[in-house]
Formats: structure tokens, sequence, C-alpha cells
């Protein structure tokens, strides 16, 4: 049950945290790949904007966000549960220097 709670944790903060950064990410992309017409930032969402229209900043978000809950999941709960082993096996010491989350 507690390996479920970290994962679901890791989860839903990775995949919110990579949906909201969609927009930024395929601003990026355009201005790394055609530097010419996408020059700077502000810039690039005007023309992504006025070109493409609203739903173009989260193009991609659906395999964005199933990777990013899998992979938030495995990461988060297996940090989670390796720093309790690790505290643990260290004893009594290392508990007293553990933050309570």
């Amino acid at each position: 049950a507690e390996y479920v709670r970290f994962a679901l944790s890791g989860a839903i903060c990775a995949s919110g945290a990579h949906l909201v950064l969609t927009p930024l990410e395929l601003v990026k992309t355009k201005v790394q790949t055609d530097p010419l017409r996408y020059p700077t930032i502000l810039s690039s969402c005007r023309t992504v904007l006025r070109e493409e229209g609203a739903a173009t900043f989260f193009t991609g978000w659906l395999p964005t966000i199933l990777g990013n809950f899998c992979g938030g999941g495995v990461l988060y709960a297996s940090t989670e549960i390796l720093r309790r082993a690790l505290t643990d096996a260290a004893g009594v010491d290392a508990v007293s220097l553990e933050v309570p989350i």
C-alpha cells in the first residue's frame, strides 16, 4: 500500500508538471529547428498562436502524460523505498537526519 501511494504521488506530480511544460517544449523545439522563423520565445508563441492555433501548444500531450505518469511513478516510488531502506540500514543515528514528508 505504501509503494502504491509513492507511485501515485510521483506519477501525478511528474505527469502534471510535464503537461504544464508542454507548450514551452513545443516553442523551444520550434526555436531550435527553425531559428529564422522563430527567433525568440515570445515571438514564437505569437506566431504559433496566430498561424496554428492555441491547440497546437498541447500537441503531443498524451504521450507526454503517459510516459511521465509511468516513469514518475516508478522513479519516485523506487527513490522513496531505497531512501527508507538505506535509512533503516544506517541505524538510529540516520533516522534523526531524516526529513519527514
